[in-house]
This record gives C-alpha cells, sequence and structure tokens, in this order.
C-alpha cells in the first residue's frame, strides 16, 4: 500500500503547471459517493484556495483499529477495501493507511508510551501497554492478515493504472444524498478523462446488509454495460476503453509482462467486450496458466489477492511458549489469507505464517 505524506497548507506552496501534454487537473465535480460506514464522502466542488492542479491525497485510511480496554471493534476485512475503493473512486490519487502496519509501543525511561484516558490529547481510551497491532493489514510483527490480501489486487491496479488513473476527474451518476445505512439505490462513481474510464462500484457498508441491485445499468465515455444485478457486499472496478477492452464486467488487477490480469467478482457474470468488436460471455477463470482471449487472464478472486504470477505456498512457523521455533512446516496455498486446516499446535505454542509472493 502507499503510505501518504503529510501535506503541507496550500498556501505555502507555489501554483504548480501541468506538464507538456497533460491535461489540467481540476478538483472533481461537486458531489457525494457514501462511504461504507463512515456517513459520507464528500468532494469538494472545483475551485478554492491552492489552484486546480493539486491532486487529491487521502490519509488515515482505516486500515484497521485499535483495541483498547473498554472499546473493542472489530474490522472486517471489507470494511478497509470498501473505504479504499470508495475514496479512490471519488477523486483520490494516494491511499495513505491509518495503520498499514502494526507495530510495538516503546517503553519509555520514565513510564510508558500507550495511550491512557489521563494521557492529554487523546480519545480517552486505555490501550495495551505494548502491543499496537490495530489488526492492520500487517500485523504487529509481520503477519498477513485477510486485509492484506483483500487489498492487493486494489493495490496492483493503482501501481500498474496510476498513470491513467491520476489524471482523470470523478463524477457521480447515481444519487448523492444517501444516507448511511440507506439502501434505496446503488452507490456508484465514475473516473474519466473522456477517452477511457474505471466505474467504481459499491454496495457494501459496515454493519448493514445492503440488497442485491437489480436492472442496474452503468455506462461512461458513451459506452453501456449490459444489464447486471450487483449482489449484497459486492465492490469491484469496471474498466472501460482501457488496454484494447472496450468494457469488462470484472476487475483489472495488473499489467505485466504483456499479459493483463482480471480479477472475477463474485455473483457477476464475467463479460468482455474488446475494442475489435468480439465479446466474450460468461467467461470462467483459468487462473495464470491460460489466458481467456489473447493476453487477457481472468483470475478469481483469491487467486488475485495472492499474486499475478499464481498460488505459491506459505511457509509456516511453530514458535513454543519460550519463542524457541518448531520445524517448519509446509502445507500449500492460503487462499485469501485463511490457513488451510491441518497444522497441529502443542500446548502452549502459536502459529505464524507468511506469504510467498
Amino acid at each position: 500500500g502507499l503510505v501518504g505524506a503529510q501535506a503541507q497548507a496550500p498556501q505555502a506552496l507555489a501554483p504548480l503547471s501541468p506538464p507538456e501534454g497533460v491535461a489540467p487537473l481540476s478538483p472533481p465535480e461537486g458531489g457525494t459517493m457514501p462511504m461504507a460506514g463512515v456517513a459520507e464522502s464528500t468532494v469538494p466542488p472545483s475551485g478554492g484556495e491552492g489552484g486546480a492542479f493539486y491532486p487529491y491525497f487521502t490519509c488515515e485510511l482505516g486500515g484497521g483499529m485499535a483495541t483498547a480496554y473498554h472499546r473493542r471493534p472489530y474490522i472486517y476485512p471489507e470494511d478497509t477495501y470498501s473505504m479504499a475503493l470508495v475514496k479512490l473512486g471519488s477523486g483520490s490519487n494516494l491511499l495513505g493507511y491509518y495503520m498499514y502496519h502494526g507495530g510495538t509501543n516503546p517503553v519509555g525511561q520514565l513510564n510508558t508510551l500507550n495511550e491512557v484516558q489521563t494521557s492529554p490529547g487523546t480519545a480517552n481510551n486505555d490501550l495495551p501497554v505494548c502491543t499496537y497491532d490495530f489488526q492492520a493489514p500487517l500485523g504487529e510483527f509481520g503477519q498477513t492478515y485477510p486485509q492484506y490480501y483483500m487489498l492487493r489486487p486494489l493495490h496492483l491496479f493503482m501501481h500498474d493504472y496510476g498513470q491513467l488513473l491520476a489524471p482523470m476527474r470523478a463524477s457521480f451518476p447515481g444519487p448523492s444524498e444517501l444516507k448511511r445505512g440507506e439502501d434505496t439505490a446503488l452507490r456508484w462513481a465514475v473516473r474519466t478523462d473522456g477517452q477511457s474510464a474505471f466505474i467504481f462500484v459499491n454496495n457494501y457498508e459496515r454493519l448493514q446488509i445492503l440488497s442485491a441491485k437489480r436492472g442496474v445499468r452503468l455506462s461512461a465515455c458513451g459506452v453501456e454495460l449490459p444489464e447486471l444485478t450487483v449482489p449484497s457486499g459486492t465492490m469491484a472496478i469496471f474498466p472501460v476503453n482501457v488496454d484494447g477492452i472496450r468494457y469488462a464486467t470484472a476487475q483489472l488487477v495488473a499489467h505485466r509482462d504483456g499479459r493483463i490480469y482480471m480479477m472475477q467478482i463474485p455473483g457477476i457474470s464475467t463479460t468482455i467486450a474488446l475494442q475489435g468488436g468480439k465479446t466474450l460471455r460468461n467467461v470462467k477463470p483459468r487462473g495464470t496458466a491460460r489466458p481467456v482471449c489473447g493476453n487477457i487472464y481472468l483470475l478469481t478472486a483469491d487467486e488475485a489477492r495472492l499474486c499475478p504470477r499464481g498460488h505459491r505456498p506459505h511457509g509456516y512457523l511453530h514458535t513454543c511458549q519460550r519463542g524457541r521455533p518448531a520445524p517448519r512446516h509446509r502445507q500449500g496455498a492460503c487462499q485469501g489469507g485463511r490457513c488451510p486446516v491441518g497444522v497441529r499446535l502443542g500446548a502452549g505454542c502459536r502459529l505464524s505464517h507468511h506469504c510467498a509472493c
């Protein structure tokens, strides 16, 4: 993931001009795209202090949440993923997380450094003395939690398609007055430069069960996607006029070594329409071994969450209560961060694992 730097005050920066041949970057048009579980994400209108050429960055997206003694929220992987996808679809060009990697609070010379109710400038939380795991994608000791794998296709997409995405302005064809928990319409947005586009869809909200949306018609750049039923909990990015693809109801993940990797969206039949006029319907994933057409590879969500190279074994390390390592076991690949069963632990032992990708 990308970590956002601290933003300087706009008045302290000189106005910027876009590079030669690059269209000016203006802030997205006014509108809202409801955010998963956090009321609404409001995009300010064009203009304002700082000029028109400053990109939008997002700092302190909730990669997880600290666990206090009297507040113990559990963060689902979908909470983090939906928030990142919504912010990207709303015009952000950098995803900064707090935290992306958990850690351990150091011990001070005179007292502990953890947040407590008596410490100034805090939210009155009594946090553990040492651990600051934060339920982050990477845990305190480097553990890879499920949200790490869920975010990975999004981060690969940003890495490989960020140059195309960054100048695109955001617009909001759907209703802009949806409130938290409201389930009357699909939440979606478009980022486009007028020629190519990405359609962002979010049908997930924390601690809510949003209904499936039927008869959905999405369009961008004059291209209309086939009528869709968007299942409850679906989050997706559909490309329009990108990499020779006129449109697809699958999500672009990466473009590596001349290969285009796409991720099937669970519950949505995959259609890939090519610029040449050919349309593939009801496409089934074939993994990284065989393309579905030309240089296009369709992966399942679990395959995309590991890496474009396909499944590789995870290493499992048993650690006894005294911290001495036991023999390493190879148990095959985790699917989306979930460990297979069959690893036996003795009394006082724990299991840690790492991804070989």
